[in-house]
């Protein structure tokens, strides 16, 4: 028999779970102790009752195994054939898994003029007071780029608010990042001086207007024009350290096979959710308490501003004390 052949023969039939392409945009759950939910449908390459092994899971069986571990609505599985094994470990950590889900923010933002309406965007003129001065590098001395401007107030009322965010207490006002980017600072190391964060209350911005640094020019300004609500799970390493678990056979399962069935629903820009981290676990310490600062407030990936890159296409992090939340913000980044 040739490899062709036997490949026909044995291999069961693939299963694949799409979102359901005519939602409407999804709202917070009520109850914030929950995972989010939303609508879901199920497709098969294969007809109903078509071929397949006995230890592939029937399609509703599948959703529900997803829907365990908080992945109510999760983006294409394209091979998501589950044996018996990975099914048993995913029934014994689902419980766990799904605790720790959160919701995040994913911003839609787009290249527009400096003068459309809305506040949130990436690039372009920081909104400022009159006089103001404009950060400066600690290590250079040149003016730093403004990197992003976001409403959080906006980004709770998509959502991100509940407690399942894992922003605690939920955030309001307006998020201002600045970051040097001349390329030969410390910009990976939070509290260094390379970059500047503030959050003004949406008030004060009635009386402030953008403003461009002084010898330099500004980045090409993408508006946010809309937010989508997403489900997200933690890390494998990050799960295992919150839940203070040795290394776990059970969820090494559940994780290879989400990696490779499920696509990564931590990345992108976003308010809240869990970090992508690049190389670790490394929420920076509070300078006050030395506790974690764990509450993402925005995450950013290389080229999300235009001339903008992380190291070798690394993802950002801006993050805030829950203990001191309205004066102790952290940014940092690693590449992969």
């Amino acid at each position: 028999m040739s490899r062709d052949e036997d490949a026909s023969s044995s291999t069961p039939p693939e299963v694949c779970v799409v979102a359901d392409a005519s939602r409407r945009p999804l709202v917070a759950h009520s109850d914030a102790r929950t995972a989010p939910t939303a609508r879901h449908q199920v497709q098969s390459a294969f007809p109903f009752g078509g071929g397949g092994s006995p230890s592939d899971p029937p399609l509703d069986e599948l959703s529900r195994l997803l829907a365990l571990v908080g992945l109510r609505e999760p983006p294409c599985v394209p091979a998501a054939r589950l044996d018996t094994t990975n099914r048993s470990a995913m029934e014994r950590v689902a419980a766990r898994l799904a605790g720790r889900a959160r919701h995040a923010v994913v911003l839609r933002a787009e290249p527009a003029d400096e003068g459309v309406a809305g506040l949130s965007k990436l690039g372009g003129a920081a909104w400022m007071a009159e006089g103001e001065a404009w950060p400066r590098c600690a290590q250079c001395g040149a003016p730093m780029a403004f990197l992003a401007q976001v409403d959080l107030g906006e980004a709770c009322a998509a959502g991100v608010g509940a407690e399942a965010s894992g922003v605690v207490p939920p955030v309001q006002g307006v998020l201002q990042v600045w970051c040097c980017n001349e390329g030969r600072c410390d910009t990976y190391q939070p509290h260094n001086g390379t970059q500047s964060l503030r959050i003004v209350p949406r008030e004060e911005l009635s009386c402030w207007q953008p403003w461009p640094a002084e010898g330099r020019g500004t980045l090409p300004v993408k508006m946010v024009t809309g937010w989508t609500l997403r489900t997200e799970l933690l890390k494998q390493e990050e799960f295992e350290r919150s839940e203070q678990l040795e290394r776990s056979e059970d969820v090494a399962k559940v994780y290879e096979w989400l990696e490779e069935n499920v696509e990564d629903t931590r990345s992108g820009q976003k308010v809240g959710g869990w970090p992508n981290w690049c190389q670790g676990v490394e929420y920076p310490a509070c300078p006050e308490c030395g506790e974690p600062m764990e509450n993402v407030l925005l995450q950013l990936e290389s080229e999300a501003v235009e001339s903008v890159r992380f190291g070798d296409m690394g993802t950002a992090h801006a993050t805030q004390c829950r203990n001191h939340a309205n004066y102790q913000l952290a940014f940092g980044w690693a590449c992969c």
